[in-house]
């Protein structure tokens, strides 16, 4: 496996955990501005600055195609993420939904 191929896992991992940072930090009963500098709020904003450091890095080599399709991961990983540690419900039609974008991602890759 290249160094652009992990970066580019490394990249969609980054940008899950970053959004679930994000949702973390912005729940409260304080103000907008107060939420913005949370510390799971800013762990979120640094990780999505590492995602883009980490796309323009793969992208040197790894094909777009590649790389866009890859990226439909992040949302069943978002879910997932979501559903663990914020303990978000999970419906049976976004389970659906998880498995169709697997799928197509594993077809459309290795197919």
């Amino acid at each position: 496996m290249s160094v652009h191929v992990i970066a580019m896992l490394a990249a969609i991992l980054s940008v899950g955990i970053g959004q679930t940072l994000l949702k973390a930090g912005a729940g409260g009963d304080i103000s907008f501005t107060r939420r913005l500098w949370r510390v799971p709020t800013m762990g979120g904003y640094a990780l999505l600055a590492l995602a883009t450091l980490l796309t323009a890095f793969a992208l040197q080599e790894l094909p777009l195609r590649l790389f866009v399709l890859t990226s439909a991961l992040v949302y069943p990983l978002i879910s997932i993420l979501s559903a663990s540690f914020l303990k978000e419900r999970i419906r049976w039609s976004q389970w659906l939904g998880i498995a169709l974008i697997v799928t197509g991602v594993i077809w459309s890759t290795f197919g």
